[in-house]
């Protein structure tokens, strides 16, 4: 039982450690152009970044995209393995 419930920890702990870096960086990656602007409609970068962040993440929940969909785009366009290890 007590392996299960570390197993079950590592894999809640990944999940959360993928999407807290792979999100924002597949926004840079998207983005990039339009948050080297510094002011946007009366938005800053930073608030247009956590905007895009937020959609993709809303995205994410309806079932658009998946985690493998995150290391995949990671790995094959950005060259970028997030794995903890």
């Amino acid at each position: 039982m007590r392996e299960i419930k570390q197993e079950a920890t590592h894999n809640a702990a990944e999940t959360a450690f993928l999407m807290m870096l792979g999100i924002p960086v597949l926004m840079f990656k998207d983005h990039f152009g339009q948050l080297m602007r510094r002011e946007v409609d009366g938005k800053s970068r930073e608030q247009r970044f956590v905007d895009y962040c937020i959609e993709f993440y809303r995205q994410f929940d309806k079932g658009l995209y998946t985690l493998d969909d995150i290391r995949s785009v990671l790995k094959d366009e950005c060259n970028i393995e997030i794995e903890m290890k």
